[in-house]
């Protein structure tokens, strides 16, 4: 039988190998990095990887392979756009830096996990997801903003947009992921 203090010892020994930082990106921002297509979404083992010329001095967040496609119904995802406005808290995204070449230079991140809310707010705002109410179905759709019924983020006032696009969501950065 493994006594206590081995096991406190050994999970200390590893515990202290990972290093994050935690910081809050607003949306807008996050979609400046995240490197989506939509054709992802069709293929279940695709290859995510970029060309090399494409390889220029930027931070791309981008799916993992073995992320499963989006699957979430247009009434999660609307529901999940009008907690965004509601200032509902969201789940952390978890992303990990796979390679870094230099301070300014290429940053790939992979999203361990938030793909799903990411690939989300994505589709709202290039007009993809049209948010809805169903009177018939109270519990689904949206719940509170009856004046968001029917629309699509270009639909929406400057101000909205620029509100929505402004909205921070917790980010967790995983420095050095070896699971």
């Amino acid at each position: 039988m493994t006594d206590y203090k081995a096991i406190e010892e050994e999970i200390i020994k590893y515990r202290d190998e990972y290093k994050y930082q935690v910081w809050d990106p607003n949306i807008g921002e996050i979609l400046d990095r995240f490197d989506y297509n939509e054709a992802w979404d069709e293929e279940e083992n695709n290859d995510q990887e970029i060309k090399v010329e494409e390889k220029k001095k930027r931070i791309r967040w981008f799916i993992p392979p073995y992320q499963r496609g989006y699957h979430r119904s247009d009434d999660i995802a609307s529901q999940f756009i009008e907690s965004i406005f509601l200032w509902i808290p969201i789940q952390y995204i978890f992303v990990c830096c796979i390679e870094a070449k230099t301070w300014f230079g290429i940053a790939d991140y992979e999203i361990v996990d938030g793909s799903q809310r990411l690939r989300t707010i994505r589709k709202f705002v290039n007009d993809v997801l049209v948010l809805k109410t169903n009177k018939s179905e109270p519990n689904k759709w949206l719940k509170k903003l009856q004046t968001l019924d029917w629309k699509k983020f270009s639909d929406l006032p400057n101000e909205v947009q620029t509100w929505f696009l402004t909205r921070r969501i917790r980010v967790i950065e995983i420095e050095n992921m070896t699971i």
